[in-house]
């Protein structure tokens, strides 16, 4: 993978990730402490929560995909990158991005 191209993947998965943790811990407040008047917005924010877990199953498809056609990870360590991605999806996948895609993308 190219540099522009690992730079995307990077920015979308960052973004997914921090789209998808503000949904987790500050949403939740918001609608906890809603008045009722602002209901147009927090619809408009659940169109936006559901495009982002769409997105996110979009990136863990792509990300386990990759892992099984790239040889820059071993054989060996496959099967825990496959349980990490599953489990601690949000959490690993810029960590397995930074690790296995931008550090081994060649130079655009």
């Amino acid at each position: 993978m190219n540099r522009t191209a690992a730079a995307v993947l990077g920015a979308v998965t960052i973004g997914a990730t921090a789209v998808l943790l503000f949904f987790s811990f500050v949403y939740p407040g918001l609608i906890a402490h809603g008045d009722g008047a602002h209901a147009g917005a927090l619809t408009l924010m659940d169109d936006a929560k559901l495009y982002s877990y769409l997105l996110l199953v979009g990136l863990w498809v792509f990300y386990i995909i990759y892992l099984f056609r790239t040889r820059n990870i071993p054989k060996e360590k496959k099967g825990l990158w496959l349980a990490v991605l599953f489990f601690a999806n949000i959490l690993a996948m810029p960590f397995f991005w930074y690790v296995y895609v931008w550090k081994t993308s060649s130079p655009a």
